[in-house]
């Protein structure tokens, strides 16, 4: 009755064992005779999707176990999951929903949803589907899971994909489902407290900015900021040109280049953060714990990026903000519940690392060996002085280099991220590949391979696929050049996941064996974030750490940073 999993009430399930069968069984069709006992129900099929012996295949499987897993009943093994498999053959398919599959894949069109539950205001949920309509639609679909399940996997060995898919990413969906069930507790009291401190500083901010204009203004609209900044207060740059609306664009970038004009620019922009940050985190959070769980349930997207990392939506907490004060004290409002602690555990330099072992760089290598920090390491080589010597800035400008370089930016393109100018940035580069020269031979070859055969691959054998760098591709310059650095990136960011993926496999199978309470409950990137009861972290956090670290042996070795607390904000490094 619901496309969020966790708030979905079951109406039926459907079955198919062959090609060409399908088998459907109603429990929750409003007023329907047909429906059969629930409970009679989960006791016969329970054993079906539990047998160990019986392979499982369903398309979007992520969806299927959360909604019966709710129900008590637990799907296992898994082994096929289609949409996955299309993914891992077409990263940037646009035809990952099973309908539009059917008809890339085996020609067959397939009934649309709102065919059965309409569209728009008069849309109505499943259970209000006569059983007569929903059980062959309910067939088709498992039908067709089977069919393309027997057409995908060979194409998945066919490609050297197999090992991938069977045991990195299918493992990875119960092990998704428990932490999307398992949800985050929130301090709504606090975040109730952050929105009216946020709600006060807005409307000091709206009198001060009203102040330096001189009159009322409604600080959202683009059309009345332009003409109070720019006609009124005379603040364009000799370069902005109006655009064909006949208004100055206010985005945050031309804004950025205005601060010193005027004082009134850094309080926009502070409204403009503050007003995001209210509307997007603070307000809306308390508005998605569930009723029943008392937690947020974020919804993972396993086939979300082109890279190998999984997105997060509904609500997307992998992009809670942490550059701000204000963004980090968000962070504060997810709390563990009592007697518990939070565990966060975070890959130090991942993808650092994963460059020193695929280019197999001495220099960058021995500085990882020596346990240096690596952006210290690359300032003190590229300014010539001791590594005690280097300052914050030359660290900074070294470590925007470092991973500029990983993402196949140019010297123009790390001028625009530091203060340096073109050429200096140039020349520094330059300097950067004298000291890392393994790291140059990588990208020159990355580039060729890709030209070459028009994909990359990741250490576990993903592939990225980059069909405009073929030899009769015609594209523009800027085209081409934007996707050689994503393809040199592509095997460091996507190995990087691939990893995190494989310690998050191991970790939770390692849980379950020693019957551990701790869990899963969210993954960012190159963190994850574990609750735990207080009375299992001293053995516990070795476990995260440890499996974490032995996850892929590379020749610059993985790391850990672990902190702990009661809140994601209040954190101590772990003792």
């Amino acid at each position: 009755t619901s496309i969020d999993p966790m708030e979905a009430d079951l109406v039926g399930i459907a079955f198919s064992a062959n090609e060409g069968t399908g088998y459907y069984v109603p429990v929750g069709h409003a007023g329907s005779k047909s429906n059969l006992d629930l409970s009679t129900v989960v006791e016969r099929v329970k054993p079906l999707l539990q047998d160990p012996h019986m392979p499982k295949i369903a398309h979007n499987a992520n969806y299927d176990l959360t909604v019966l897993s709710e129900y008590g009943m637990d799907v296992a093994p898994v082994s096929c999951d289609t949409m996955i498999a299309e993914w891992l053959l077409n990263p940037s398919s646009r035809n990952l929903g099973l309908k539009n599959l059917t008809w890339t894949r085996l020609g067959v069109e397939m009934t649309p949803i709102d065919a059965l539950i309409g569209s728009g205001r008069h849309q109505i949920t499943m259970d209000r589907v006569p059983v007569k309509k929903a059980a062959p639609y309910a067939c088709a679909d498992v039908d067709m899971t089977l069919r393309l399940a027997t057409l995908l996997q060979p194409e998945l060995k066919e490609k050297a994909l197999w090992t991938l898919f069977s045991e990195v990413e299918i493992p990875l969906v119960p092990v998704i489902v428990d932490m999307q069930r398992a949800g985050v507790k929130l301090d709504v009291e606090a975040l109730a407290k952050m929105s009216r401190q946020m709600g006060e500083r807005l409307g000091e901010l709206q009198g001060e900015i009203e102040g330096h204009v001189g009159h009322a203004i409604n600080i959202n609209s683009t059309q009345q900021l332009s003409v109070a900044l720019f006609d009124e207060m005379g603040l364009a740059l000799p370069w902005m040109r109006r655009g064909k609306s006949g208004y100055y664009s206010t985005a945050a970038d031309v804004l950025e280049n205005l601060k010193d004009k005027h004082p009134v620019v850094d309080l926009i922009l502070e409204h403009r953060q503050l007003s995001k940050l209210k509307g997007t985190y603070v307000d809306a959070l308390p508005a998605l714990v569930n009723p029943r769980t008392g937690r947020v349930h974020t919804s993972y997207n396993q086939t979300g990026s082109v890279t190998g990392r999984f997105s997060s939506s509904n609500p997307n907490l992998q992009n809670i903000p942490i550059r701000t004060e204000q963004g980090r004290e968000i962070r504060r409002a997810f709390v563990a519940e009592p007697g518990w602690l939070l565990l966060a555990a975070d890959y130090s330099q991942v993808e650092l690392r994963v460059l020193a072992h695929i280019s197999g760089d001495p220099a960058m290598l021995a500085a990882f060996a020596r346990g240096e920090d690596i952006h210290a390491s690359t300032a003190a080589a590229i300014y010539g002085v001791p590594l005690e010597a280097v300052t914050r800035d030359q660290r900074r400008v070294a470590k925007m280099t470092n991973f500029a370089v990983s993402y196949g930016v140019t010297g123009f393109g790390l001028s625009g991220r530091t203060e340096l100018t073109p050429k200096e940035a140039e020349t520094f580069i330059e300097t950067y590949f004298a000291t890392y020269p393994k790291v140059k031979a990588y990208i020159d070859g990355t580039r060729e391979q890709a030209s070459e055969q028009g994909y990359v691959e990741t250490l576990l054998g993903r592939r990225r696929y980059f069909p405009e760098l073929g030899t009769r591709a015609r594209v523009h310059h800027n085209v081409r050049e934007a996707a050689y650095r994503m393809a040199i990136n592509a095997p460091i960011q996507g190995s990087a996941a691939d990893i995190l993926k494989v310690a998050m496999n191991q970790l939770w199978r390692e849980l379950r064996a020693q019957g551990h309470r701790s869990r899963m409950i969210l993954q960012v990137h190159d963190e994850l974030l574990l609750e735990v009861p207080e009375e299992e972290l001293g053995v516990v956090a070795p476990l995260v750490i440890g499996t974490m670290e032995g996850a892929y042996q590379l020749d610059a070795p993985l790391k850990v940073d672990a902190k702990v607390g009661h809140s994601w904000l209040d954190m101590a490094p772990l003792e």
